[in-house]
């Protein structure tokens, strides 16, 4: 079957269906060429792009590790005294973003200690500087209206389920903060053991932002 036409997959209502069309996405965009033909960039065994600018203007970012690779590192100063939520409870946002920030709020389908239920999103987002929002809420259908409500912020799409699509910019998103996986090998060893929570280490993390 086409790549395309799993992709399609994505706009299902079945959520294992629909997460298997994200994933046909990321195969897509994440991955060197298309990356390159959107956002001009360079992946070698030696290289890797440290700081670009294309020809649309979007600023292009990415590491294979440390503060230049996360996400939370890299905006913690835009965050700084400012209102912030995220959307998605990942423990970078704690550690980064909490000391910084004048508030941090965060919205989890499934609420840990301290978290605010999926609902909370209607009234917290719109009054938000800035917005931290999982890449699983493309396949999941909430992406529109999280948008939406964040419409004010500065919204990073965060996370390895981030699909690399520039088309995104065009939705409200800001940056996009993704993962491009280098060890397909690797990769299937983990899905195979059932651990795809550690793929994240054979791969390198992206972060492309908007053009101003």
């Amino acid at each position: 079957m086409p790549l395309k036409e799993v992709a399609e997959a994505v706009l299902s209502w079945n959520a294992a269906d629909a997460a298997l069309g994200g994933a046909a996405l990321n195969a897509y965009y994440n991955s060197p060429v298309v990356l390159n033909k959107h956002f001009r960039y360079v992946h070698s065994s030696q290289e890797s792009l440290s700081s670009n600018v294309d020809r649309t203007g979007q600023r292009a970012f990415s590491g294979s590790g440390g503060t230049e690779a996360d996400p939370f590192t890299r905006y913690a100063e835009l965050a700084r005294g400012k209102q912030v939520a995220s959307v998605g409870h990942f423990a970078s946002v704690e550690r980064h973003i909490a000391p910084v920030a004048a508030s941090l709020y965060i919205i989890e389908e499934h609420p840990q200690n301290g978290d605010y239920p999926a609902a909370a999103a209607e009234y917290l987002l719109p009054a938000m500087d800035m917005v931290f929002i999982t890449g699983s809420t493309l396949a999941n259908k909430t992406l529109p209206r999280l948008l939406e409500l964040s419409r004010h912020a500065f919204v990073v799409l965060v996370g390895p389920s981030t699909c690399m699509a520039p088309a995104l910019f065009s939705y409200g998103v800001s940056a996009l903060s993704g993962t491009l996986y280098t060890d397909r090998e690797g990769c299937l060893s983990l899905v195979r053991q059932g651990l795809h929570g550690k793929m994240v280490h054979h791969g390198q993390k992206l972060n492309f932002e908007k053009g101003v």
